[in-house]
């Protein structure tokens, strides 16, 4: 019975961390979903794709103090033209190879490889001198690599009927990415491979529920990125905005020879506004609040996840594109280490 119980407690909490992984641009392993009490090898491929802008550019550009002339990434307004902007767009998509060991059914000992393909498109360019041109862009390479470790704190049936599980965890980001950036103006930066700074994340999950697969889950993800110096033609000391992610879930498993599962629940990111020496970037920083659905089949030690978020509330500061569609894909593959003789 606890065997059986731990299991589908994994198959939980596999599907409900994909319901948070694409909020935000860069994301710790934990949100794609590492938590569990089975040694693991996992495939995961993550998309998102961001296009119309939180508020309508001439009049954004009208607001400045300089609207006369204004060149920016998306456009371009002089105080007369309008411009046309639905052509704009960034798309993230992201593979990872994760690897979880387990140790006594009680720890964690997380490894994450992401490789990141991302692009932009921005239908209207205005150089200093120059035509208006058409621009594309595209960054590609390996990521930032992950290390971390997890731990059980709670795992009991506290009641007749239902059981509850704690899990606390943290995690490491090494900038092992790609980095291209040449100009932290130009605003880029988050669609490099990797970010080019170490941080670090702490992690809280609590999972309540029933022996018949029925339960609640919560889950925190606190991101913490240190400061990133790099000397371009000005000395700039970059600041990322830290990010918290929660989420709460309900789930219904059905066990039996092939087991499936569906999760509906909502989710919310907050991020802060980045900084370059020390003053915040005014087109960063967001909240947003997703609802999200998924399912899930495992069949033996195979566990293929779907998950798919639809943003129902948006607040972006400054002129930024805006989230607009996200889903996930898993594959997981459980493994045991052979018994010495």
């Amino acid at each position: 019975m606890m065997k059986n119980l731990l299991k589908i407690t994994s198959l939980i909490i596999f599907i409900t961390l994909n319901g948070v992984i694409l909020a935000c641009d860069i994301c710790s392993p934990f949100n794609f979903g590492n938590l569990t009490n089975r040694n693991t090898i996992r495939l995961d491929y993550q998309h998102k794709k961001l296009w119309g802008y939180n508020q309508n550019l001439s009049d954004y550009y009208n607001k400045q103090n300089n609207f006369k002339k204004v060149a920016h990434k998306s456009g371009y307004y002089d105080g007369n033209v309008t411009i046309s902007d639905s052509s704009d767009y960034e798309t993230i998509r992201q593979f990872n190879l994760g690897i979880i060991l387990n140790h006594r059914s009680k720890t964690n000992f997380l490894f994450n490889l992401p490789i990141r393909f991302n692009e932009d498109y921005y239908g209207k360019i205005i150089p200093e001198i120059g035509p208006a041109f058409s621009q594309k862009n595209t960054y590609k390479g390996l990521g930032d690599i992950n290390i971390g470790i997890q731990r059980y704190v709670i795992q009991s049936d506290s009641f007749k009927t239902w059981s509850n599980t704690l899990r606390l965890g943290a995690l490491l980001t090494m900038p092992t990415g790609k980095n291209e950036t040449q100009d932290l103006l130009d605003g880029d930066w988050h669609l490099q491979p990797g970010r080019g700074i170490w941080s670090s994340d702490v992690n809280v999950n609590y999972t309540l529920q029933k022996l018949n697969s029925l339960g609640v889950t919560i889950e925190f993800n606190y991101q913490i990125p240190f400061k990133y110096k790099r000397l371009n033609r000005t000395f700039y000391d970059f600041e990322y905005g830290r990010v918290l992610v929660g989420q709460f879930n309900f789930f219904k498993i059905w066990d039996g020879a092939l087991k499936k599962g569906i999760i509906i629940g909502s989710s919310f990111e907050k991020s802060d506004q980045e900084k370059i020496n020390k003053l915040s970037v005014p087109n960063s920083g967001y909240s947003i609040l997703n609802s999200n659905i998924g399912i899930l089949v495992q069949w033996n030690d195979f566990t293929l996840i779907g998950n798919y978020l639809i943003p129902f509330y948006k607040n972006y500061n400054g002129l930024q594109l805006t989230q607009n569609q996200s889903f996930s894909m898993s594959l997981m593959k459980y493994f045991r280490f052979p018994k010495r003789q």
